[in-house]
């Protein structure tokens, strides 16, 4: 079994109907397909990644797995997310998921660094 697969079916377990996820790195998608799915309607995610086409492509793949989901998609390094979901958000967050590596095809000197994402680890552990 993948870790990807691991994770999910640890999460499937854990989210509900109307709870808050963040993919903290989107790529093309999958994760957030996930969560949308996992969350429903009523639920809400937020999706990080600082590479335009990976947002285009989890778009596509969201339109056509997760129609209607609530997915909000944010040009942004997830070392940012504090910036971008209101506070409130916080103590309601029920999972944050961190899939590294590179956008299949992509420039892989556009990437995620190890000091990015310990940023981001910190405001997950510590915030959210």
């Amino acid at each position: 079994m993948r870790l990807t697969e691991l994770v999910h079916q640890h999460l499937h377990g854990l989210l509900k109907p109307g709870d808050l996820a963040i993919d903290a790195t989107v790529g093309n998608g999958h994760d957030t397909v996930f969560l949308a799915q996992r969350i429903g309607a009523t639920g809400h995610v937020h999706g990080f990644d600082i590479q335009h086409d990976a947002l285009l492509h989890a778009r596509q793949h969201l339109d056509k797995e997760a129609p209607g989901a609530n997915v909000e998609l944010h040009l942004a390094g997830h070392e940012t997310m504090d910036r971008h979901l209101p506070g409130a958000m916080a103590a309601s967050t029920a999972a944050i998921v961190f899939n590294l590596g590179y956008l299949p095809g992509a420039d892989k000197s556009v990437a995620t660094r190890a000091s990015t994402t310990l940023a981001a680890l910190q405001l997950a552990w510590g915030t959210y």
